[in-house]
């Protein structure tokens, strides 16, 4: 009956690889990692994954959450399911189902979700509101005018403006704060943290610091190049005071997301981890309504957010843990600058029972295929460990592809 539905699921003409075959088919409960190359059906085998687990009466429909980055892939995979099941429906399965489908969001829709539903538990008076980073750097650009007003009770002097405009100063702090809350490092942490490597400068016996010096009626910032113990404990003290300045901008900051009930992209995450971690029995609602995970895009994972899905779900080892299959390339890691870290995708498939490779490109021919893994290779991204693409068209016949290099102009890679 699964082979007939997986046939009538995907349309005419197509089946899944086996490869694919052995990843839809793992064991409902633990965690299966799946190493979904470029092209080899990765959706694909999300939604067939799905349909499997509820035909085969392990799962309701309802008990399913599928997790993922953007808005544009959560549509994008819910309706792929959506129409894997209805295909299904129209071939004769008859699942077991509440009315509720698959539910397939963000990470940062899910954990203002939750905020939303248990607010009044975590003692909110309103649900935090999720704003824009836009919103949050209008916020921002508040605080740093009171500090520049001395309106923090800080000597705002202290700041190394140097060559930098004042409004270059406020966008660089203003993208830290926000870099900060997407690691949950708060202004305390932040200045201890900072603290920690100044006293460390202080007693190096090398280094470069920097001095002020003039430039026409300019003030520049200029190196000095080893200096004496003298030296890098005055430039240490310098900096100290420069970092207690910033750590009280970035408390005023919080103040007035506070003050507003606003919660940026990173408070979501971080809250919910501390508030869920903190009310066992929401934890307990939680994994009882979802009893399995698709995580999709896991090499774009952060250490923050893994947190919140173990969290939310359970880790390995866990009673109580919903059953996970993390999906994801490390090869196509792209979030880097939003905190994301494929060390996290590999901690992920280390915890895994097992590890499902998707080897089979349906994309291109096999040329194709073999120029990319050469540009991974070369880029340092692919090793011989690297398990390489076989297309499933084969070859087309082509005699030499021609890759352009991005970063020079005239960088033509050889054919």
């Amino acid at each position: 009956m699964i082979a007939s539905l997986w046939r009538s699921a995907l349309g005419p003409g197509r089946t899944p690889s086996d490869d694919q075959i052995t990843a839809i088919t793992a064991p409902p409960t633990g965690r299966h990692s799946v190493d979904a190359g470029a092209g080899t059906g990765k959706t694909a085998t999300l939604a067939l994954r799905a349909l499997y687990l509820i035909e085969s009466e392990n799962l309701r429909a309802d008990q399913i959450v599928v997790v993922t980055f953007t808005r544009k892939a959560a549509a994008e995979i819910g309706a792929r399911i959506g129409d894997t099941i209805d295909r299904a429906i129209a071939s004769g399965a008859r699942f077991a189902s509440d009315g509720r489908g698959v539910r397939c969001t963000t990470i940062h829709a899910l954990a203002a979700d939750i905020l939303r539903e248990f607010a009044f538990t975590f003692g909110f008076v309103a649900p935090p509101r999720a704003i824009t980073d836009g919103e949050a750097y209008a916020i921002f650009h508040d605080a740093f005018a009171a500090l520049l007003d001395e309106r923090l009770g800080v000597d705002s002097s202290a700041l190394p403006i140097g060559d930098l405009s004042i409004d270059q100063l406020e966008r660089d702090l203003g993208k830290l704060a926000l870099r900060l809350k997407g690691h949950s490092i708060s202004p305390d942490e932040f200045q201890a943290r900072a603290r920690a490597q100044i006293d460390r400068f202080a007693t190096q016996t090398w280094g470069q610091l920097w001095t002020l010096g003039k430039s026409g009626k300019r003030t520049v910032i200029r190196p000095d190049e080893p200096t004496t113990p003298e030296q890098r404990e005055r430039e240490a003290k310098r900096e100290a005071k420069n970092v207690a300045v910033v750590a009280e901008l970035f408390r005023e900051f919080d103040h007035r997301l506070l003050a507003r009930n606003a919660a940026t992209y990173g408070d979501l995450i971080g809250m919910t981890t501390r508030l869920v971690r903190a009310h066992s029995d929401v934890m307990a609602q939680i994994r009882a309504r979802y009893r399995y995970v698709l995580l999709d895009e896991s090499q774009d994972t952060s250490d923050q957010q893994l947190a919140l899905i173990e969290t939310l779900f359970g880790k390995p080892g866990d009673p109580d843990a919903a059953g996970m299959m993390p999906v994801g390339d490390r090869r196509q890691a792209i979030y880097s600058f939003n905190g994301a870290d494929e060390a996290v995708m590999t901690r992920i498939s280390d915890a895994a029972d097992m590890t499902h490779p998707l080897l089979v490109n349906r994309r291109s021919p096999q040329e194709i295929v073999d120029a990319g893994h050469e540009i991974l290779r070369i880029a340092g991204v692919a090793d011989e460990m690297t398990p390489r693409l076989e297309a499933s068209a084969r070859s087309a016949g082509m005699q030499c592809v021609r890759l352009q290099h991005f970063a020079a102009p005239s960088g033509g890679v050889a054919e």
